[in-house]
């Protein structure tokens, strides 16, 4: 059964406008980053913690950039 998508709240994206000076491809590229970022942190952990732990449960990321249970 496929997970809801997260919500965005909408101050969340116009703080991020508003921090980047209206420049909206800069927001855009910063989110991006932070998207990369957070993969490679996924992928780090799924290395740190056992599959035991976990009871076999391993992150995948889908090809649409969404995480897969």
């Amino acid at each position: 059964m496929p997970r809801p998508a997260p919500v965005v709240e909408s101050d969340d994206v116009d703080w991020m406008i508003i921090e980047h000076a209206g420049d909206m491809r800069a927001a855009l590229e910063t989110a991006m980053i932070e998207i990369e970022r957070l993969r490679h942190e996924l992928a780090l952990a799924s290395l740190a913690v056992s599959s035991g732990f976990t009871r076999g449960w391993q992150p995948t990321i889908a090809t649409d950039g969404h995480t897969q249970g």
